[in-house]
């Protein structure tokens, strides 16, 4: 469905603000394995990231064929970023040709999380990025709060709510961060973490404590 996919594409300023957050130092390591029209992988290689990009119906050249709710070729724990952007629950139903409703979405996500999961390093992140649910034009759910109530003990790192100009909450933003074991926090640190400038940034995203909430504007 490329018109709808091209529909559902990140705005690039979010894609950009993701990444210059949620990236350790330059030259790190971006996995975006439900990459639709490439705005986050384009926005990464832009950045100076290294990109590996999949998705279940590829339509660039730097796009691999890859299904996010299986789990993946690539190593484990190679990933510093994971940016997961799934379609809107009426795509998905469009897609999957199912009337499943709100449930099945939630699930279609949570198995999505966890299978990609598995690609962040200690210390990395994964951020989910998905719409406020919608049916037949109008808002009727929020998947935040399932998905964060879900989420393994002390991952989440914060909630962002990204606006359109017009005012309406265009995307929620959700990251997690794996943990770091104990063991392994004794050890030498690695290299020097690196401070997104205001345009990499875009319009309010910076470093914030834990579950803080923050919106931006786009």
């Amino acid at each position: 469905m490329p018109e709808q996919a091209a529909a559902e594409a990140l705005h690039p300023t979010v894609a950009r603000a993701i990444i210059a957050t949620y990236t350790p130092h330059k030259r790190s390591s971006v996995v975006d394995p439900m990459a639709g029209t490439g705005t986050v992988a384009q926005a990464a290689m832009d950045l100076g990231h290294q990109v590996r990009a999949s998705d279940l119906h590829p339509r660039l050249p730097l796009i691999e064929a890859g299904d996010a709710t299986k789990p993946s070729h690539l190593q484990p724990g190679s990933a510093d970023l994971v940016v997961l952007h799934p379609p809107t629950y009426e795509t998905w139903r469009a897609s999957a040709r199912t009337e499943d409703g709100l449930d099945a979405y939630l699930e279609f996500l949570r198995t999505v999380l966890e299978q990609q999961r598995a690609l962040a390093r200690p210390g990395g992140h994964v951020v989910l990025v998905v719409r406020p649910v919608q049916q037949q034009g109008r808002t009727t759910g929020d998947a935040r709060g399932p998905l964060l109530l879900g989420a393994r003990s002390g991952e989440v790192r914060a909630v962002h709510v990204a606006f359109a100009r017009d005012g309406g909450e265009a995307w929620h933003i959700l990251a997690f961060q794996i943990p770091i074991p104990e063991a392994a926090s004794t050890e030498l640190p690695g290299p020097p973490a690196r401070t997104p400038t205001p345009e990499d940034r875009g319009e309010g995203m910076a470093h914030r404590p834990p579950r803080e909430e923050r919106g931006m504007t786009f």
